[in-house]
């Protein structure tokens, strides 16, 4: 599955009705235990599913449904929203140590007109989603980061998916 322009920007636009805030300034939902919010910075907001995101649960959950036929993805309550000024990064984490019930991760880049913020993954080495509307799936327990912002802002989007969401018994 493949973004359009227009539904990453349709995302993006989501932004200000859900409240797009500075993660230092979230409750606890948005810093999970095991990350320090001095080494975080960028905004967040949580997209709750409404008929209007709907697309967008139903989306991932087709994107899975090979690997996961049961998947209900489509059931989640939210998504997170990602927006990385320039100076913004995430500094190398595993998002496995920040909530043990995340098995999966899945997301993507909403927009190219930025430099910097590269998704780098460790053991494997790689790179993943380094194009506008691209997804990727990555494993929840694989040490990653997002590079400096030098230019623009990055937008992206992640799901953080537990084992029941994938229909699969822990």
């Amino acid at each position: 599955m493949i973004l359009t322009r227009e539904e990453c920007n349709e995302i993006i636009s989501w932004g200000v009705e859900f409240n797009i805030m500075n993660v230092r300034e979230c409750s606890d939902v948005c810093s999970p235990n095991g990350l320090h919010k001095s080494k975080l910075d960028y905004e967040i907001a949580e997209v709750k599913r409404t008929p209007k995101t709907q697309w967008v649960f139903d989306g991932i959950s087709e994107y899975l449904k090979e690997e996961y036929p049961n998947n209900k993805v489509s059931e989640r309550e939210y998504f997170y929203l990602h927006k990385f000024k320039e100076g913004h990064k995430f500094t190398k984490h595993i998002d496995k140590d920040r909530q043990n019930d995340w098995v999966l991760v899945v997301g993507g880049i909403l927009n190219d007109d930025f430099e910097g913020g590269r998704l780098l993954t460790y053991n494997p080495d790689g790179e993943l989603a380094n194009k506008m509307g691209e997804l990727y799936t990555m494993d929840a327990s694989i040490l990653h980061e997002v590079t400096e912002i030098t230019k623009g802002t990055r937008h992206s989007f992640v799901f953080f998916i537990e084992h029941n969401d994938l229909g699969l018994n822990k």
